[in-house]
This record gives C-alpha cells, structure tokens and sequence, in this order.
C-alpha cells in the first residue's frame, strides 16, 4: 500500500514494477500480494482510523 501525492511521468512505470513484485512475491511465497496506491488527497479526505478503513481504496480500484 503505497500513498501518492505527485504523479509524474514515471509513476505508471513504478506502479507497474510494483505489481510486477507483488505478482512474484505471490507466486514465491503461496500468500496473495496486491499493490494498492491509494491517491494523498483521497488519503487525507478519509481520515483513517484503522487500517481496515483502507479497504474502500481496495474496491474502488478494483471497480475501475
């Protein structure tokens, strides 16, 4: 999980090395690994209180 305040020309490269990492990692260990970049603003917005409060950036990507 990964907050994201400025996006430039290289983040959909990092983003996409990310997954790329978590899709390894899946396949070493036999545990699922999912990167989530979950936008500052959007961040900052929500105020979490507990880590599972970040599950609504979860379903939101995967809807996109």
């Amino acid at each position: 999980m990964e907050t994201k305040g400025r996006e430039d020309p290289d983040v959909p490269h990092k983003d996409r090395a990310a997954k790329l990492w978590c899709e390894y990692a899946s396949d070493f260990t036999g545990v699922r690994w999912q990167y989530l970049k979950i936008p500052q603003q959007d961040f900052k917005r929500l105020e979490p209180k507990d880590f599972s409060d970040l599950n609504v950036f979860k379903y939101e990507q995967q809807t996109l």
